[in-house]
């Protein structure tokens, strides 16, 4: 979806979407890949190491609209 989005932007307009990312999310500056950023996070979440970890927002977002 986010790729197709990107696809359809014209140069000057990739230009500007890429500035505002890098502004935006302080680790790496583009969205995060849920198979390799958000996935160790389900997994420890579904394993014996969370047992005690409970009523817990992790935010899983690169950083996204921190100040850096």
């Amino acid at each position: 979806m986010y790729d197709e989005f990107v696809s359809r932007l014209s140069v000057d307009e990739r230009r500007l979407h890429d500035e505002r990312m890098a502004q935006q999310v302080a680790i790496g500056g583009e969205p995060g890949d849920p198979t390799r950023d958000l996935a160790p996070v389900l997994v420890f979440l579904a394993g014996e190491g969370s047992r005690f970890v409970t009523g817990q927002l992790i935010a899983v977002t690169g950083g996204l609209g921190s100040t850096r």
